[in-house]
């Protein structure tokens, strides 16, 4: 039985289509019955912008290919096509499930642009593209002592949708929920340890609820969504913390681990 989901605001945001592509692939899946309206933002890097007309500089492509940074009216057609191109996914969204929709091109960083963007919406949704060709599990990151239940209902309701099951991921504590085996959290001791056990493992989706915890601040969001490598959705993104002290020591998560089924 598919899980009850009252309908929420959904954005989706991204730095590049390939990675809004996933996103929008996944709302595709999951919009019956949980999108009221449907948002999009497109972030620029700037980082990648100042480079340009530097010939020693050098980016990675959407497709993952190292090339030589672009000229500028080079890459403002390259970001204008993407921006096109995540218009007519989420028009295509939108369309299927009789909603409205709206669209932003902004330049900035990343995850200040997104966790900006996402306030006065119920849930942010950040792109990442993805080779995984089997329908991996929804994980739950959630906080041992102090769970979010509205992140715990969309989980299980998006598991429904997506016919896979839910993995539940909490930092220090004990579980309270007996009564619930298949989001009974597995415990880890740090943030460390939080995103490597995320980065091995082969998810359709991570959720993360910023005002419950275990992660609040926006560099602590950044390293899960690179970990994850798939889709993160963000409850109460535009509360995230501009900056934590200690989410700058949590390492880069591993490359390309071997991945549990």
């Amino acid at each position: 039985m598919i899980s009850s989901i009252s309908k929420k605001r959904v954005l989706i945001a991204a730095g590049s289509y390939v990675d809004a592509a996933a996103a929008i692939r996944l709302a595709e899946r999951i919009a019956s019955g949980l999108i009221a309206e449907l948002g999009g933002v497109l972030i620029d890097d700037e980082a990648i912008a100042e480079t340009t007309g530097l010939p020693v500089q050098r980016v990675v492509t959407s497709g993952g290919m190292l090339v030589q940074v672009p000229s500028r009216s080079r890459l403002a057609g390259l970001m204008q096509s993407d921006a096109r191109a995540f218009r007519s996914g989420l028009s295509g969204v939108a369309s299927a499930c009789t909603v409205e929709w709206v669209f932003e091109h902004r330049r900035g960083d990343l995850i200040s642009g997104i966790c900006e963007a996402a306030r006065g919406w119920d849930l942010l949704l950040v792109g990442h593209r993805t080779g995984r060709r089997r329908v991996g599990r929804v994980v739950l990151v959630d906080h041992a002592l102090s769970p979010s239940s509205e992140a715990a209902s969309l989980a299980r309701g998006i598991a429904d949708r997506l016919g896979t099951d839910v993995a539940t991921i909490a930092v220090n504590g004990q579980s309270g929920g007996a009564d619930e085996p298949d989001t009974s959290p597995e415990i880890v001791q740090s943030e460390q340890a939080l995103l490597a056990r995320i980065n091995r493992i082969n998810a359709a989706l991570v959720i993360v609820d910023l005002a419950e915890g275990p992660l609040r601040g926006r560099e602590q969001l950044r390293h899960l969504i690179e970990a994850s490598r798939c889709p993160v959705l963000v409850l109460n993104a535009s509360r995230a913390e501009p900056a934590i002290a200690h989410s700058a020591m949590i390492p880069e998560p591993p490359r390309r681990p071997e991945m549990d089924m």
